[in-house]
Formats: structure tokens, C-alpha cells, sequence
């Protein structure tokens, strides 16, 4: 599940899932999967970078566009401009730009 996860939170459908036996031992399989999006949607990008750091002998066999020719729609919040604003928040905060409330006992945070 937390393979899945990488994918699910950040927007991006899985368009096939397959298992196989990796013939090593019972109960061990590989997986490949069909996302909707490219490794250059930072989305997609982003949950690559998450699965490596679950899976680091991840594989990666490549990225294609979509043979309808069309792009993949997806929310607001999973664009690659939401992407960017959120990074540059974090960067903000880093660099002292963003100022973030100090969390006091019975106050509500903010996020």
C-alpha cells in the first residue's frame, strides 16, 4: 500500500497494475505499472522520487506520451504550478522569507 500511496497523493492514476513471480522464492513478485503522466509532470516526478526512496531497485523502463495525443487532466492542486508554489513556500520557510506562527498549547495551527 505504500507503493501505492506515492501515486494516489499526488494525483497520479495508474492506468494498468501487473504482478508477476520473480521466480526467487513464494510470495516474491515485480511489479510494472502504466501511470497517467510523464516523468517530466513534477507529479509524476515527484512520486517516482517517493517510490525510489521506498524501493530503490526501482527499474525504470521509460516515458511515453499518450498515443490519443492528449493530456492528462488533473486537479488543481496536482499541477505542476501547484508543485512549484508549494516548493517555493518550502524554500521561503528555509530561508527565514516566510514567517511561521509558533504553535501555542490551546491554539488552532494553521496549515
Amino acid at each position: 500500500m505504500e507503493i501505492l500511496d506515492q501515486f494516489a497523493t499526488r494525483g497520479v492514476n495508474l492506468s494498468r497494475i501487473e504482478s508477476r513471480p520473480t521466480g526467487q522464492y513464494l510470495g516474491h513478485y515485480f511489479f510494472s505499472i502504466d501511470a497517467d503522466g510523464h516523468v517530466a509532470d513534477a507529479r509524476v516526478a515527484d512520486a517516482l522520487a517517493g517510490l525510489h526512496r521506498i524501493s530503490p531497485a526501482t527499474r525504470f523502463l521509460g516515458s511515453y506520451g499518450r498515443a490519443d495525443g492528449h493530456r492528462t487532466v488533473v486537479e488543481p492542486h496536482t499541477s505542476d504550478s501547484a508543485f512549484r508554489a508549494a516548493h517555493a513556500w518550502v524554500k521561503d520557510i528555509l530561508s527565514g522569507a516566510s514567517v511561521v506562527p509558533e504553535y501555542t498549547s490551546g491554539a488552532s495551527p494553521t496549515a
